[in-house]
Formats: structure tokens, C-alpha cells, sequence
């Protein structure tokens, strides 16, 4: 298993970290060390790397949604997405860099001079960033306004 994602409805949240890290005895990560995971593996987070304004598709958990169960709310928008082979705006992605640059939040990122998206969350050789259409697939190389490159992965 390369992620593991728990969703909960908001009148249990408070306290769900205790009960998972605490009562069901998984390590808990320090801060930095959670962070570092999360955007390592790709894993967005809310009011962070996204808000109200992103639809599912941009967030990039494509495997989590459901074509076959009907009825739940967003499904017209997503099921319409679907037949346009997911063609969207912008979506957010991973990236890898070089340890040693010095990519930060709110970079904006470029390809041949045209500004493509930015950065939302900076670890240690990752960041998570939304970038706009044509310029997400693997591979694509970006750089920021130091010219410090970063790879789509």
C-alpha cells in the first residue's frame, strides 16, 4: 500500500488524530516529518494546496472516485468531466528539484517564460504545486523565477 486516505465527517474530526495516533498506536510523525511525507507522496492538503474552488479531477485522487455509484453530490460535474476524457484546467502535481535549490511557497513556475502555475507545499526535494493544462504530465521540466528547475513526477 503506497497511501492510505481516511475520510471523515467533520463531526468527528475533532479527535480523530488522537484515536488513530494514540489509541490504535500508528507512530506519529512530527510536523515537519508529516509534512515532508505528505507532499512527498503527493497528498494535498485542504486550505493548504487547494480550497472550496477545486473540483475533484484538479486534485488529483482520480483512483478515489466512483463512475459506477450514483447519487452523490458533484456527480453530473464529475461524470461530464469523465466524458470529456478529463479535460481540465489545471491540476495538482508533484514535483522533484534538487535538494539544494531554494524553491519556496507562492513560486510562481514557468515554461519558456510562460508563467504555468505555482507552489502550494515545499519538502525536502518535493513540492506540490497546481499547474495549468498541457503543462502536468510526467516529466514536463518547470522552473521557478531563480530558474531552478522541477520536474513533474
Amino acid at each position: 500500500i503506497d497511501r492510505i486516505d481516511f475520510f471523515v465527517p467533520v463531526e468527528n474530526a475533532d479527535g480523530f488524530e488522537e484515536f488513530l495516533f494514540v489509541k490504535e498506536g500508528v507512530e506519529k510523525k512530527i510536523g515537519e516529518d508529516y509534512e515532508n511525507f505528505r507532499i512527498e507522496q503527493g497528498i494535498p492538503e485542504f486550505g493548504k494546496d487547494y480550497d472550496e474552488g477545486y473540483m475533484v479531477l484538479e486534485l488529483g485522487f482520480d483512483r478515489l472516485i466512483s463512475y459506477e455509484k450514483g447519487c452523490y453530490t458533484g456527480q453530473e460535474v464529475v461524470a461530464r468531466m469523465k466524458a470529456y476524457q478529463g479535460q481540465i484546467a489545471r491540476k495538482i502535481v508533484r514535483l522533484k528539484f534538487d535538494s539544494n535549490l531554494k524553491i519556496k511557497n507562492k513560486d510562481k513556475l514557468f515554461k519558456n517564460s510562460k508563467e504555468v502555475g505555482f507552489v502550494t507545499s515545499v519538502g525536502k526535494g518535493f513540492c506540490l504545486a497546481t499547474v495549468k493544462k498541457g503543462f502536468f504530465e510526467k516529466g514536463m521540466e518547470l522552473e521557478n523565477e531563480n530558474k531552478e528547475k522541477v520536474s513533474v513526477i
